[in-house]
Order: structure tokens, then C-alpha cells, then sequence
């Protein structure tokens, strides 16, 4: 079998296939385990067809890493929100505290439960020592309720 086809028919399959050496090395999913012991299978042929692939049939497209951190020299870089370049070495701990924020903020919500509101005065149900309510919720009086019940 032709060591071209091959590769196609294995990067079609999500396989990444790459010569190291005088080694094949076949990664992909497991769904593809077929194709990928046709492969191996063949590999002085597909050694072959990886050394005279020009790149043309790869999916992807080589990126150019950007510039090295100037503290460390890594390219370990990432970018945040308002498009500064970040370094992930020398800002390691920004994305821990990320992670608290964001796990306090989960706990926070979680302690907000929603209150039941406490019952409102209707005008003029004030009385001395003793203070008579209406839930205007649900239009029923609550009497005799000891001062400051209410909120009022």
C-alpha cells in the first residue's frame, strides 16, 4: 500500500503520526486503532512517505511561538482578558488565586439563601407594649406579637 494514502487515511482517522528517529510514533483515539496497526504495520513505507511529506497534507498549521517572558526567557505565556501577555511561570499563582476567587465565590452563593421576608406592618395596627400585625402576604392578622416584630 501506497505510504501517502496511508498517512491520509490516518490523519482522516484523528491519528497524529511522526517519525522520531528511525521510530514511528502513532497518537490518536482508540476508535482508530485499526488504522492504526495498518500503519505500524507498514512502517518502513510510512517512514518513507513522512520523509517526503512537504507538509501540504497536515490539517494543521504551524504558529510561531511569540516572544520569550523577559523575566524568565519561558513561552509559557498566556493572555488575559484585557490582552496582556501573561507568563505562566512567573505568574504561576495568578491562576490559584483564580481558582480560590472562584470557589469562594461559589460558597458565597451558596450561603445567600434566600431569606423569607419578615411580615409588614398595615398603618395604624401600632399599640403600646404590644404591637398587632397583618401579613399582607396572606391578608391574616397575627395579634399580640411581642414590640419590634415586624420590623417596624
Amino acid at each position: 500500500m501506497d505510504g501517502l494514502t496511508l498517512l491520509s487515511e490516518g490523519r482522516a482517522a484523528g491519528l497524529i503520526v511522526l517519525a522520531h528517529g528511525g521510530r514511528l510514533v502513532v497518537r490518536g483515539p482508540r476508535s482508530a486503532d485499526a488504522v492504526a496497526r495498518q500503519l505500524l504495520a507498514h512502517k518502513a513505507v510510512v517512514l518513507a512517505a513522512l520523509a517526503a511529506d512537504d507538509g501540504s497534507s497536515c490539517p494543521w498549521e504551524a504558529i510561531e511561538p511569540g516572544p520569550a517572558c523577559p523575566r524568565c526567557g519561558s513561552l509559557e505565556q498566556w493572555q488575559d482578558l484585557l490582552g496582556r501577555q501573561r507568563c505562566g511561570v512567573c505568574e504561576a499563582d495568578a491562576l490559584g488565586k483564580a481558582i480560590k476567587l472562584a470557589e469562594r465565590a461559589a460558597r458565597l452563593r451558596q450561603q445567600a439563601q434566600p431569606r423569607k421576608p419578615a411580615p409588614r406592618l398595615a398603618p395604624g395596627c401600632v399599640a403600646v407594649g404590644r404591637v398587632d400585625t397583618l401579613d399582607l402576604d396572606s391578608g391574616k392578622p397575627s395579634q399580640g406579637q411581642p414590640e419590634g416584630f415586624g420590623g417596624a
